[in-house]
C-alpha cells in the first residue's frame, strides 16, 4: 500500500472519479462534480490505500471514468506520493558520513 494523491486538471463541463486497486479490491474515489464553467480547474483526489499492482485492466494502475453525459477532457494528471521509500541500502554517501562532500 502507497497511499497517494492525484491531481488531475480539467475541462470544467462535467463529472468523473477515479477507479483504483486497493486492499479492499477495485474502488472508487467520490465523484468530481462540475460547475460547468468550460474553464480548466484541477481537482485532487486522495488514495489512501492504493495499491499499485497493475491490476485493472490493460495492467493499469488507476483510471478516469466520466460519470455524466460529457466526455471528461483532462489536460493533466500528477500522482503525488505521500510517504517516502524505504531505502535498501546505506553506506555512508546517502546518509551524508561518507567524507564524499567534506572539505
Amino acid at each position: 500500500v502507497v497511499p497517494a494523491e492525484v491531481k488531475v486538471t480539467y475541462r470544467d463541463s462535467g463529472s468523473f472519479h477515479i477507479d483504483y486497486p486497493a486492499t479492499g479490491g477495485v474502488t472508487s474515489t467520490q465523484p468530481q462534480a462540475y460547475t460547468n464553467t468550460g474553464g480548466w480547474r484541477t481537482a485532487t483526489f486522495s488514495l489512501p490505500d492504493a495499491l499499485w499492482n497493475d491490476s485493472l485492466a490493460g495492467g493499469n494502475d488507476l483510471r478516469l471514468a466520466a460519470t455524466g453525459p460529457a466526455d471528461l477532457e483532462a489536460r493533466f494528471v500528477r500522482v503525488v506520493r505521500l510517504t517516502r521509500p524505504r531505502a535498501i541500502f546505506l553506506d555512508g554517501f546517502e546518509s551524508g558520513t561518507s567524507g564524499f562532500w567534506s572539505l
